[in-house]
């Protein structure tokens, strides 16, 4: 139960410095997503801070891709959960790696292109 209650308060933190208030949070976050990373993390053998770093920023990935959030506003959530993550004793190596692999996925969705 401590892992969840650490894997909630660093998703509302990396949310927090991105900006979002606690309704936009509940709208951002999607229903039943925290018990799903909560197993992946343990699964994985991920601490809480980095299981929620990943986790919001797949989910914003997912947002992108639903055309529900922009391009730079994705990024600026998964650069707000590399800082928080470096600041809670998250393991560089594996935000690093996790991290690079949503950017890179966020920045192939491209921004919607307007038609005239």
């Amino acid at each position: 139960m401590l892992y969840r209650f650490r894997f909630d308060a660093n998703v509302a933190a990396i949310l927090k410095i991105s900006g979002y208030e606690t309704e936009d949070m509940l709208i951002f976050w999607p229903v039943g997503a925290t018990p799903q990373w909560v197993k992946k993390g343990r699964r994985m053998g991920w601490r809480p801070t980095e299981a929620a770093a990943l986790g919001v920023s797949q989910v914003a990935l997912d947002r992108v891709q639903a055309g529900q959030i922009s391009v730079s506003g994705a990024l600026d959530i998964c650069h707000s959960a590399r800082l928080e993550a470096g600041k809670r004793n998250a393991r560089p190596e594996i935000i690093d790696h996790m991290l690079s692999v949503t950017w890179k996925a966020i920045l192939d969705v491209g921004e919607p292109k307007t038609v005239i």
